[in-house]
């Protein structure tokens, strides 16, 4: 198998796709959902908890396994990411932490995504 087709986020497309996710997701909660921000106190959804770890899982293996540094940093925020909403979920002491770092990781990501883009444009341009 050769290094193109282990990466992720090799073509426009893909870090397009990446961008807008990280773009939505480092978006205040206010902006991005309708429903009620808050959850009931001491009820942890184990569908969420599993989604969470098995994303933060996902996410964390492309990043560790990939040759391409988009890859790497782009899934090694996402990663970061869920695992501060998982740490949320768990332990309600963390929610203004992760309340100010969560979208900050996000938009770190957004940022890598839109400097690999620029960068994958360059060079099929230039």
């Amino acid at each position: 198998m050769s290094q193109q087709q282990r990466t992720v986020l090799h073509s426009r497309v893909a870090l397009l796709i990446a961008l807008s996710f990280c773009i939505y997701a480092a978006l205040p909660r206010s902006t991005t959902s309708l429903r009620a921000v808050h959850e009931p106190d001491g009820q942890a959804d184990p569908v969420m908890i599993f989604g969470l770890v098995a994303g933060m899982a996902i996410a964390g293996s492309i990043a560790a396994r990939s040759p391409l540094p988009a890859d790497r940093i782009v899934f090694g925020a996402s990663a970061l990411a869920l695992m501060l909403s998982l740490a949320s979920r768990l332990i309600p002491a963390t929610n203004l932490l992760v309340a100010t770092l969560a979208p900050l990781v996000w938009g770190v990501a957004a940022v890598a995504s839109l400097v690999f883009l620029a960068r994958a444009s360059r060079q099929r341009t230039g």
